[in-house]
C-alpha cells in the first residue's frame, strides 16, 4: 500500500543545497514536483475503494476519507519520498494495511462490547491502484531530481 522511491542523488542535492545557503527554492521546487506527481493517484485509488468495498455500513466511504501523504524520506546517505495512507479512528490509528489485505476487524453491531469479529473484503483495493502508478511515479521523481542536480551544479 505504500510506495517508496529512494535515490543516493536526492540525497546529495539537499545536501549541496544545505551547504550552497540558505536558499530553499531549489528543495521547494522539487517538492512541489514530487507532489504534483502523487496528486493523480489519490482520486483514483479513492474512486477504487468506493467501487470496491462494502457500501453498507460506510466502510468504502471510510476508507476513501484516508489521508494521502506525500513524506520526505531524508538519511545520510540516501533519501526518497515515501506515499502513504493512514486513518484515525476513535480508537487511534486505525490498520488500513490490513483492510487493504482483505480483512476487516470490527465490533458486532448491537452485541456485548468487547467481541470483535474479522470480515472478509476485496483485497488490494488501494495497493493495486498504487501498483499501477509506480513507474510513472518513480520517473517523475527522477526527473524532478536530475532537474534538481542541474540546478545545483550536479550534472
Amino acid at each position: 500500500m505504500d510506495l517508496r522511491v529512494t535515490s543516493a542523488n536526492l540525497a546529495e542535492v539537499t545536501a549541496r543545497v544545505r551547504a550552497a545557503g540558505s536558499d530553499r527554492t531549489i528543495v521547494r521546487e522539487l517538492e512541489r514536483e514530487i507532489n504534483a506527481a502523487a496528486r493523480p493517484i489519490r482520486p483514483e485509488v479513492r474512486a477504487n475503494v468506493r467501487a470496491e468495498l462494502p457500501a453498507s455500513g460506510g466502510l468504502g466511504e471510510w476508507v476513501a476519507r484516508s489521508a494521502a501523504r506525500v513524506k520526505g524520506i531524508r538519511g545520510p546517505r540516501v533519501a526518497g519520498v515515501h506515499l502513504s495512507w493512514s486513518r484515525r479512528s476513535l480508537a487511534g490509528a486505525s490498520n488500513l494495511n490490513a483492510i487493504d489485505r482483505g480483512r476487516v476487524r470490527h465490533p458486532l453491531f448491537g452485541r456485548r462490547p468487547g467481541r470483535w469479529y474479522n470480515q472478509p473484503v476485496p483485497p488490494k483495493s488501494i495497493s493495486s491502484v498504487v501498483k499501477r502508478h509506480k513507474p510513472a511515479f518513480e520517473r517523475a521523481v527522477v526527473d524532478a531530481v536530475n532537474t534538481a542536480m542541474r540546478k545545483v551544479g550536479l550534472s
